[in-house]
């Protein structure tokens, strides 16, 4: 299996993902979140993470970048992460959602990229903040993003 993944394409690898027999996929999400009913959830995952993969590896700009197929949201997690229900479709079409998908497929990785992300996060914010007058609202991104996205690392 390991020698498949590695010859395919992001595109190909998302693709076989969506494409696998239904009791493989939830394998899949009962191993990574102990709940096969969020086999669509990982699914809808995998299109945001291949969209902003895509727009990053072509040289698109992700700012204003309004994503066709928002990601799925983790039932208990949605009031955490996006408790103004009027804002929550806007909000997960936008980079917060695709931030928020990235962060739930690194949660269970080792110290190091956990590290990792809480740096690209940081260096995130921190070119945000240089940017006078940037619109936030076109990143999805409420006021409190950067406490919500980060990983707490045991």
């Amino acid at each position: 299996m390991w020698a498949l993944v590695e010859e395919l394409t992001f595109g190909q690898l998302t693709t076989f993902i969506s494409q696998i027999k239904p009791t493989y996929s939830s394998a899949w999400a009962m191993a990574c979140y102990n709940n096969p009913k969020y086999k669509s959830t990982l699914n809808s995952w995998m299109n945001v993470v291949r969209l902003y993969r895509n727009k990053s590896a072509h040289g698109s700009r992700i700012f204003g970048l309004k994503a066709v197929n928002v990601p799925q949201i983790i039932r208990k997690d949605f009031k955490y992460y996006f408790p103004n229900k009027q804002e929550a479709n806007l909000r997960k079409s936008y980079l917060y959602g695709a931030l928020y998908v990235f962060k739930h497929l690194l949660i269970y990785e080792d110290n190091f990229t956990q590290r990792s992300w809480n740096r690209f996060l940081l260096e995130l914010n921190n070119r945000i903040n240089l940017i006078s007058g940037l619109d936030q609202n076109l990143y999805g991104l409420p006021e409190d993003w950067f406490q919500k996205l980060r990983i707490m690392i045991i």
